[in-house]
């Protein structure tokens, strides 16, 4: 499976992407806990206090700067995903319903905006995603039905879910017919047939005497797999689109890593209070206040060099990044030229970084870009014109 549909959805740990996570799903965040290695368990254990002093350009081979156009048809309100795949970007606006389609150079070429209850419409959209295997998109409403369209946007049909889940929250494909979704249900994962329109398998129950599992904005995809970061207590990566669960390598933050009295201490002293007084949980203020835990990992990512995870720490985000080539790992918080790759999408060999409105960060830096580039920044209007990506394209 091509990598390129790789996304992350931006509820990161700044302040407004915490909100906005622990608003929605206050019930069923979770502690993950997160330790850093490589294809194999590893002794080697990472300093999340330590800091690297390196530029971009010692990951990235070229930088693309993106101006999505902007027309009566295009305009965007929010960026909520992004997938890079083939030649295409998709873009999901969550405030606006919409599915919109760009090319690589950013001429739009059209949008889905299908609201209604309509035999081809959908009432409400949680998350899309690309079907490599059949060249399709799947467009999830999360009270249980999916619309593809093929890749040009026509509609192809709309499939109502077995009613058993009752939360469909997130949608991949493992092979041409068995599709998992990520779930806010009684169990983290269903694994469905398209063929038979049929649960096959589900797996990962929730167990509500202890930390209330949440695997939304989990997942990662990475080559022909599928990887979920687990709590599961040993800090494992799980293969998700293998026969059979299969861990896939493990993190290590040393002093650092989670404790089973210290996620029990967690549960029992804070959890069950701010449930009880229907209270987001706010991490930001955990981890700050190093009361219960000392880091939370907000998103992992891999790509055929590097693996990486964002990680809140007492002063912030940081960005672990491990080298596949040379099995050295870096933490930095900015890279030398300022630039925080906080809010990011993943395609299959490079990271997309763009304006997320409402937090203040550096994503680019005009030095490294040449005349053409620096012109798409510097005459862009917010006001006027749709965001810009900024595509670092990663060293092999």
């Amino acid at each position: 499976m091509e990598s390129g549909n790789i996304t992350w959805k931006p509820p990161c740990f700044s302040a407004p992407g915490l909100i906005n996570l622990c608003m929605k799903n206050f019930f069923y965040v979770s502690l993950y806990a997160l330790a850093f290695g490589c294809s194999s368990p590893s002794s080697d254990s990472i300093d999340l206090n330590k800091r690297n002093n390196i530029s971009i350009t010692d990951f990235v081979d070229h930088i693309d700067v993106v101006q999505l156009e902007s027309n009566s048809q295009s305009l965007i309100n929010n960026i909520t995903q992004i997938i890079s795949y083939e030649d295409c970007y998709y873009i999901f606006d969550a405030k606006q319903q919409v599915i919109f389609c760009f090319d690589l150079t950013g001429a739009f070429r059209y949008k889905i905006h299908s609201v209604g209850r309509g035999p081809d419409e959908y009432t409400y959209l949680e998350h899309f995603n690309i079907d490599p295997f059949n060249n399709r998109l799947m467009l999830l409403e999360p009270f249980g039905s999916i619309l593809y369209f093929d890749l040009n946007g026509k509609f192809i049909k709309k499939i109502n879910l077995p009613s058993e889940c009752k939360s469909y929250n997130e949608v991949y494909a493992i092979n041409k017919d068995t599709l998992l979704f990520a779930s806010l249900d009684e169990f983290n994962f269903t694994y469905y047939s398209s063929t038979d329109n049929s649960i096959v398998k589900r797996i990962f129950p929730v167990d509500q005497n202890v930390l209330p599992p949440q695997p939304i904005g989990r997942i990662y995809q990475y080559q022909d797999s599928i990887y979920f970061n687990s709590i599961l207590n040993e800090n494992e990566i799980y293969n998700l689109s293998a026969n059979t669960l299969s861990i896939n390598y493990k993190w290590n933050f040393g002093k650092l890593n989670y404790t089973k009295k210290q996620i029990k201490t967690l549960y029992s002293d804070y959890i069950k209070e701010q449930r009880a007084n229907m209270m987001p949980l706010n991490f930001v203020k955990l981890v700050r206040d190093g009361e219960f835990i000392d880091y939370f990992i907000s998103n992992a990512w891999e790509t055929n060099r590097y693996r990486a995870a964002s990680v809140l720490v007492n002063t912030g985000i940081v960005l672990v990044i491990y080298d596949k080539n040379n099995e050295n790992y870096y933490v930095i918080d900015k890279t030398t030229e300022g630039i925080q790759p906080h809010f990011i999408s993943i395609t299959s060999e490079s990271f997309i970084l763009w304006d997320y409105g409402s937090y203040d960060y550096k994503y680019y830096d005009l030095n490294l870009l040449n005349d053409r580039q620096a012109d798409i920044i510097n005459s862009h209007n917010i006001e006027r014109d749709n965001p810009f990506l900024v595509v670092y394209h990663l060293k092999q």
